[in-house]
């Protein structure tokens, strides 16, 4: 007893210390929170602040050995030698001194802490497993339902603390009687569908093709990890999630598309107005006119989604791709018959949030909806046109790449590897990316190791919406590597980009995971606030956002309204760079929307670099049927039942089918969707082959074996049908078979005595009994049988 009670409490005493150490000690450590795959590169953080809002803090260890310590039981899994960055110099962005913790060498799937030696420092528990990151790709993705509109958000798909039962803005005067906004007694368009642009309520279509083309990308570059399980209202429809999340935006794009092929360039309130949640926002919404911006915009998006779907060989998603070239066609028309740029200024709206992009986005992007409708077509003029126009795109015309203009750039690369582009122009496209990336800008910035968090970007690259920007630059490092432009070192790169996507999950100053409640996907420490009008301060949902929501990032550029009159908002003010970040939602004055606002295209590039390094792993196995239905009989008019026994991920769900068809919830037939299936009562038309498909809570699943029900009719009276028949001096007595009955009886008696008293002849399996003469005159008869209904 002794022993086994010591056996017992090492593991209870670790960890005791763990929790206490990582409660005083979460932000000194600081590493990706959601996790690692085992063969991937593992680099932590221990830092110690000189400048900012929590410096000074010394650290109170002596810099040397750390240890990896199995969550489990406190054993130690490795052990490495923590190495000072730039001999203990402090980092300008951040204000901290730093040292680095590599510990890539540790590969066996678990949970493990990072513990130094002196025990005076440890970090937040973290997971190496092959699927890591897969719930955070789920919650990132799902994180677009809370941006749809036009249709409720049930608790069903958005969870209960989320939910918003009522559809918004269909009412009067809103999207589905859309005006426009300098003539609002014109009549109105249904302009109802797709996402909330960001933490107000507008739909802007030159920020929506920018998501499209990222999410598009993401299932382009790793389709494997896209579910059709993730909890969507269109789950299980054969088509991914992400792709129906597409869809729904594409929807709302296609009918912002004019008869003509232009496109309408926005759709919100004209003022500020906002109310939460979303189904109570009653203002009127107006929309805008037809711009060339919004027309090029729409028309790229329209032809790489086309492709995508195309590429699924599903006839439903054929019928999307045929619609979406065939929109895509005509908002190329409508360019070539309306040439030359938009400069829409906005007029009937206050609120600004116009979006017009310039006169060289303009013409870049036209490049890129060419390159993507050569893409979908083969046709010669869109090839030729990018062939014309690509040299004006500044990745060309300066040789320079960099995140704000990864549209283009992504364009030109997915056009420089299609099939029929014209080489000289793929030359060009991948000359200019590759001589770029693999110089001062980009990778040796990474090879100098100038930034201790492994997520660089120049200083004035940390503008609002930063996040976003250090996923881009992450992106564009797997480019390098995926289009083999620096050869050998593809690991290089993707170890590069793989540093941003840390940065965003904790590997930063603030030792925070930047999407929002992210405990779900293993987050210590996460936003809890994000500036939204649904989720804002004072509203239910103030600090309580859905997960996966990725907020602005820090912006040294932050300032509050000059009507603020409170003292500095410190942070994001006054800080180093990688600490002006506040997780905070206050509205005006404060106007936090500059640092933590969300914006689908944030999302999306945060989808997108997060997929590529999201590992394919084998599906859970299906449910398991452990004791199948079986077979039944009965009477007409009596109850009949199946039963299966299955095991697997909870909640299992149970459909019953009869012949292959589903079984309604309705007599005679109840427990339709539930492990026993009851018939009451049976007719005759119920006889047939029953089973049932059970599915998991993870969407698999399995189909039991069939079961047959056999439905006898009543029996009917045998003695009613005797025949006689003669056959010569005998005779023959035949009677109508019984259903059910495998075994007849002769009964016969002395017909001439007075107490006649049949006693058993014989038996038959047939219905008919061959007789003697001298029996047949003598003889009364019966035939008895016993058969499965009376």
């Amino acid at each position: 007893m002794p022993l086994a009670c010591a056996a017992r409490v090492l593991p209870l005493l670790a960890l005791a210390v763990l929790v206490g150490a990582t409660g005083a000690g979460a932000e000194t450590i600081v590493l990706d929170q959601i996790g690692y795959p085992p063969d991937s590169a593992k680099v932590a953080l221990i830092r110690e602040p000189q400048v900012g809002f929590d410096a000074p803090a010394p650290l109170g260890w002596v810099p040397g050995e750390v240890e990896m310590r199995r969550v489990v039981d406190d054993s130690v899994a490795l052990t490495v030698l923590a190495q000072p960055w730039r001999g203990s110099a402090t980092h300008g962005q951040s204000g901290d001194r730093a040292w680095t913790v590599d510990f890539s060498a540790l590969t066996e799937a678990g949970s493990y802490y990072l513990w130094t030696a002196d025990g005076a420092v440890a970090s937040a528990p973290f997971e190496v497993e092959p699927d890591a990151y897969a719930e955070a790709l789920r919650h990132a993705t799902r994180a677009f339902l809370y941006q749809r509109c036009g249709t409720p958000k049930s608790a069903s798909h958005a969870g209960a603390a989320w939910a918003d039962e009522t559809a918004c803005h269909l009412g009067a005067g809103q999207d589905t009687d859309c005006r426009p906004v300098l003539d609002p007694t014109a009549a109105g368009q249904d302009l109802s569908g797709g996402w909330h642009d960001a933490g107000d309520y507008g739909k802007y279509v030159n920020y929506a093709d920018g998501a499209l083309h990222d999410l598009l990308s993401a299932y382009e570059e790793n389709p494997a990890v896209f579910g059709d399980d993730w909890d969507l209202p269109e789950s299980g429809n054969g088509i991914p999630d992400l792709l129906d999340e597409c869809w729904w935006e594409l929807s709302w794009l296609l009918r912002m598309q004019q008869p003509s092929g232009g496109v309408l360039h926005k759709v919100s309130v004209t003022d500020w107005s906002a109310e939460s949640p979303p189904s109570a926002d009653s203002g009127p919404r107006r929309h805008g006119p037809v711009t060339a911006s919004a027309t090029i915009s729409a028309c790229g998006a329209f032809a790489h989604a086309a492709s995508v779907f195309r590429s699924l060989g599903r006839p439903e998603a054929e019928l999307r791709a045929a619609t979406l070239e065939a929109a895509a066609r005509s908002a190329w028309d409508w360019m070539q018959a309306n040439p030359g740029w938009s400069a829409y200024d906005g007029a009937g709206f206050a609120n600004g949030n116009v979006k017009e992009d310039s006169d060289y986005e303009q013409a870049a992007n036209l490049t890129c909806a060419a390159a993507r409708l050569f893409a979908l077509t083969g046709e010669a003029p869109f090839r030729d046109a990018v062939d014309a126009s690509h040299a004006a795109v500044h990745l060309i015309e300066w040789g320079y790449a960099y995140p704000f203009e990864n549209e283009y750039q992504d364009c030109l690369l997915d056009h420089a590897a299609t099939p029929g582009a014209t080489p000289a122009t793929a030359d060009a496209i991948r000359s200019a990316f590759a001589g770029s990336m693999l110089g001062a800008d980009h990778l040796q910035h990474v090879l100098d190791g100038d930034d201790p968090y492994r997520a660089y970007l120049p200083d004035e690259s940390h503008v609002w919406g930063s996040n976003r920007v250090k996923a881009l630059e992450g992106l564009m490092y797997l480019h390098v590597a995926r289009q083999g432009l620096d050869p050998g070192r593809e690991a290089l790169h993707r170890d590069a980009a793989r540093g941003y996507l840390h940065y965003l999950h904790g590997m930063n100053p603030l030792g925070l995971a930047f999407p929002t409640s992210f405990g779900v996907a293993g987050a210590e420490s996460s936003t809890s606030e994000v500036y939204h009008s649904w989720f804002g301060d004072g509203t239910p949902w103030d600090a309580n956002p859905p997960p996966g929501i990725l907020p602005g990032g820090v912006n040294p550029g932050f300032a509050p309204d000059p009507a603020y009159a409170g003292p500095p908002l410190e942070p994001p003010q006054n800080q180093p760079i990688l600490k002006s970040y506040r997780d905070w939602n206050t509205s005006w004055p404060e106007n936090s929307w500059e640092v933590t606002e969300n914006h689908v295209p944030y999302q999306a590039s945060y989808v997108r670099l997060l997929a590529n390094f999201v590992e394919t792993v084998a599906p859970p196995s299906p449910p398991e049927i452990r004791a199948q239905p079986e077979a039944a009989e009965g009477c007409e008019g009596e109850d009949a039942s199946f039963t299966v026994t299955a095991e697997g991920v909870e909640p299992l769900s149970f459909a019953w089918r009869k012949d292959g068809a589903p079984l309604p919830e309705a007599p005679p037939y109840s427990g339709t969707a539930t492990a026993t299936l009851t018939i009451s009562p049976a007719a005759l038309a119920e006889a047939g082959s029953y089973d049932v498909l059970v599915t998991d809570g993870l969407g698999a699943s399995t189909s039991s074996d069939a079961a047959v029900l056999t439905v006898f009719p009543p029996t009917p009276a045998v003695g009613d049908t005797l025949r006689v028949a003669r056959e010569g001096t005998d005779a023959r007595l035949s009677w109508n078979a019984v259903a059910g009955a495998t075994e007849y009886e002769l009964l016969a008696c002395d017909a001439s005595l007075t107490d006649c008293v049949p006693a058993p002849v014989g038996t038959s399996p047939a219905p008919t009994w061959l007789l003697p003469d001298d029996a047949a005159t003598l003889t009364w008869l019966r035939v008895e049988t016993s058969a499965p209904c009376p």
